[in-house]
């Protein structure tokens, strides 16, 4: 399949020898190369991604890098390597997310920070078997209890292949309670190059106040995960990954307080293609999609994105038909909000354009909102108004005040309306 574009590199001191990045058993290792020599030497091997180079110590031949080698796959840990190869340790233990690495001159401590979804940051000084020695400083106090807020939950989903663990968040409003029942929204992007779901602390999806539970999943097909999971939606986008945001929904339906009969799915970019192609391929699923600037036929898009995961139309046809948003249009059963710039110069308006002409050739109902001056990174806070206001509304927990009607009041949705709403537009541009 494909490769990425710019693998990691980084010269040692002598400027003949580096340090390569390589996915040759599937998963991001490093290899040590010569520019006149070639390949060295296979630096690690492991069955699980490597991210970045921390350090390096050529007097004592210590290479040390951040991998992904916990339980919890998404969890970053220090390990060390040899420039020779002959000893690789992994340096922390917890199955927590680690980072902020500083390693000693000697190379007998390092100091590091750690934490996870529901776990608050703390620093703390370490010997190199893991041995904390001093905690440098102390985790806040139940941040999100003093607040009155739920911790976010940190999801372990099985995938739709009845197999792969997928890891996402469920975000819950003050007031959550289990007795009662709660309308879903599926924040997705979803696409390849970019993963959503962090393991780090902090994270909060203020809309849940309107009442309403948010869940986000980084389906196959998104990085971070080696190259098989990665591969996954290789020449069928719009399959494995939509599967996956299917496969979320129902396996949170099977808890009490989530209503089943009310679901959102949203997303922008390569996210509000999620979002068609979810209520499209999932009306039983999905009652309830917006779709914020979508790529709906990747005939469309450009080559440099396009033909890495899916190849030429002409080499995929079928791949390039099941992916298709357009294609599927008239099997239209959900309520759809399209959303997009005018001046976007990365997925062009005619995606919208495509899509909005067949349901209106078909005279299937359906909203749009376009804004003039935006590019594919929407800044008007009318983005989050309308897309929250189409929610709520379609939820049956808003509906407009009839003219001539008594002022209520702001509409709920315009709380949603933050001043950097540009926020919801992710990038799909390859890195």
């Amino acid at each position: 399949t494909w490769q990425k574009n710019s693998p990691a590199l980084q010269f040692l001191a002598d400027g003949s020898r580096f340090l390569w990045e390589s996915e040759s058993n599937g998963f991001a290792n490093w290899e040590l190369w010569d520019l006149n020599k070639g390949k060295l030497l296979r630096l690690t091997d492991d069955p699980w991604v490597s991210e970045s180079i921390v350090n390096i110590d050529e007097a004592s031949g210590w290479m040390y890098y951040s991998a992904r080698s916990s339980k919890t796959g998404i969890n970053s840990q220090l390990h060390r390597v040899q420039l020779d190869g002959s000893r690789r340790e992994r340096l922390t233990t917890e199955d927590l997310h680690y980072s902020s690495f500083l390693v000693a001159p000697d190379n007998a401590h390092f100091v590091a920070t750690k934490q996870f979804v529901d776990v608050p940051p703390s620093a703390s000084l370490y010997t190199m078997d893991g041995k904390e020695v001093a905690q440098l400083t102390k985790p806040a106090a139940d941040p999100y209890g003093k607040k009155g807020m739920p911790k976010p939950e940190f999801l372990r989903v099985t995938a739709a292949d009845g197999k792969t663990e997928l890891y996402g968040i469920l975000y819950k409003p003050k007031d959550f309670d289990p007795s009662r029942s709660y309308p879903l929204v599926v924040d997705a992007y979803g696409g390849p190059l970019i993963a959503t779901v962090s393991p780090r602390f902090g994270s909060y999806e203020a809309q849940t106040e309107l009442g309403v539970l948010i869940a986000k999943v980084d389906n196959r097909g998104t990085p971070g995960r080696g190259k098989a999971f990665e591969d996954a939606t290789y020449m069928k986008l719009g399959g494995a990954d939509v599967d996956d945001q299917a496969q979320l929904v129902k396996e949170l339906s099977k808890r009490p307080y989530v209503d089943s009969k009310r679901v959102a799915i949203m997303g922008h970019s390569y996210g509000g293609y999620m979002a068609l192609m979810a209520v499209l391929r999932y009306p039983q699923t999905f009652q309830v999609a917006v779709a914020g600037a979508p790529p709906t036929d990747w005939r469309q898009y450009d080559t440099i994105y396009t033909e890495r995961a899916m190849r030429t139309p002409q080499e995929n046809a079928e791949g390039y038909d099941a992916g298709s948003a357009v294609k599927l249009a008239t099997t239209l059963k959900g309520r759809v909000l399209l959303l997009h710039g005018m001046v976007d110069d990365n997925v062009h308006p005619s995606n919208t354009f495509a899509i909005a002409q067949v349901w209106q050739a078909s005279n299937i109902p359906f909203e749009m909102m376009l804004f003039p001056n935006a590019d594919h990174g929407i800044g008007s806070p009318a983005y989050e108004s309308a897309k929250w206001s189409f929610i709520l509304r379609n939820f049956g927990m808003w509906s407009q005040a009839p003219l001539g009607a008594p002022a209520a009041g702001a509409e709920p949705a315009a709380a949603a309306a933050a001043p950097d709403a540009g926020n919801a537009a992710k990038p799909m541009k390859p890195e």
